[in-house]
């Protein structure tokens, strides 16, 4: 289910992802245009065994300045949903976000949540509107939470820096980095995410929260200069203000999702890099 909104980039470039996906699943997979603040989830929930949540508004820095869409979009529809899950014991897989700690993320699920934009309190809230339908007396709902760092990988987000750095090299613009460009990221190649929510559909038994993330942390100059390697390109590099909400540090852990559903990155992050390029370079915005 989607609604394709422009919120965070245009909807044609999503409705573009969209027909790519549907061109390779070979009629696998039903698309459902529906806005999910309107959705009849009775209807559309019907014998259904699992839920993978994705649908929200991304970013950090844009959520200081479209509070209603935000809340609305991100909160209020995981409500919505809720209800009907409940009801019907199906399980949830929602996907959140490293966000949802704060400014310097060290360590594994137990880092205190202290988000610092109103995208991270919209995850927090969601989480915590889970826990309270699961904990509920005489609830037989389960859930499982994947907190994402950072994902990247082939059909990146247009507004993701890794998607613009590419593209600031491949037509030589300078690359906009907002701060000095030693925040530092746990990369998580979108790959594994997938394989970590089929891990969680295949194995019921898998429940609770767990960090999705890479076992390498880079700083951002670190991705420009690898990105510079694999493509054998330079252009110049304009520092910018950081953003309120952006965060200094994100070093995740993955100990407990490895333990529990078997996750393990499946390339090193230079690896992933080349294959989001060559995405790139066919599919890309620059192309």
């Amino acid at each position: 289910m989607d609604n394709f909104s422009p919120y965070s980039y245009r909807s044609e470039v999503k409705r573009k992802n969209w027909a790519y996906v549907d061109s390779v699943s070979t009629g696998a997979i039903r698309l459902y245009d529906v806005d999910l603040l309107n959705a009849n989830f009775s209807l559309l929930l019907k014998d259904v065994t699992h839920v993978v949540h994705l649908a929200a508004i991304p970013g950090q820095s844009k959520s200081w300045a479209l509070g209603r869409a935000y809340w609305e979009n991100n909160v209020v529809v995981t409500h919505l949903l809720l209800e009907e899950l409940y009801k019907r014991d199906i399980k949830l897989i929602f996907a959140s976000s490293s966000s949802v700690y704060g400014d310097v993320v060290e360590g594994d699920e137990n880092i205190p949540r202290r988000p610092i934009s109103p995208y991270g309190v919209t995850k927090l809230a969601s989480e915590d509107l889970i826990d309270t339908f699961e904990n509920a007396e005489g609830s037989s709902f389960k859930s499982v939470t994947l907190r994402l760092f950072s994902v990247y990988g082939p059909m990146q987000r247009p507004d993701m820096g890794i998607y613009r750095f590419i593209d600031s090299l491949i037509k030589g613009s300078p690359i906009e980095v907002f701060g000095d460009g030693s925040a530092l990221r746990t990369f998580t190649l979108v790959d594994d995410v997938t394989a970590a929510i089929i891990s969680c559909i295949k194995n019921d038994s898998v429940v609770g929260k767990f960090n999705i993330c890479g076992n390498q942390t880079f700083s951002v100059l670190d991705v420009i200069a690898m990105l510079s390697e694999i493509l054998e390109r330079t252009t110049q590099v304009h520092f910018l203000p950081v953003r309120v909400g952006d965060q200094k540090k994100t070093e995740g852990i993955a100990l407990s999702a490895q333990s529990a559903m078997g996750f393990v990155p499946a390339l090193t992050f230079k690896e992933g890099l080349r294959q989001q390029v060559v995405w790139h370079e066919k599919h890309g915005e620059s192309t």
